[in-house]
């Protein structure tokens, strides 16, 4: 049962923890300045059907996913190694990283 507290907010019980390494992922993202039209986080899916990726895969799990150029290197998410990375076309690629 959800508990909600004042003003029909949920409580804390309504929320799940975030691993740092997690956190410091998403806020690579955001500090690089990544449009929220090449990023996103699924959970449970076709990378083919979802993502539009070359490959066909499915993927059980939370992903973060990025569309970059090939030759793209962003300072901040560079600091972390894509789970996989896979190719949308001849010139973008999709890094997808594991979260915990």
């Amino acid at each position: 049962m959800n508990k909600v507290g004042a003003f029909g907010t949920p409580t804390t019980l309504d929320y799940i923890a975030m691993t740092q390494e997690t956190f410091k992922l998403i806020d690579a993202v955001c500090r690089e300045g990544v449009a929220n039209d090449v990023w996103g986080v699924a959970e449970d899916f076709n990378t083919s059907v979802h993502l539009g990726a070359q490959e066909n895969k499915d993927l059980l799990g939370k992903f973060l996913y990025v569309y970059r150029e090939r030759r793209e290197h962003f300072n901040f998410i560079g600091k972390f190694e894509p789970t996989i990375s896979l190719h949308y076309d001849e010139d973008t690629i999709i890094d997808i990283y594991q979260l915990n």
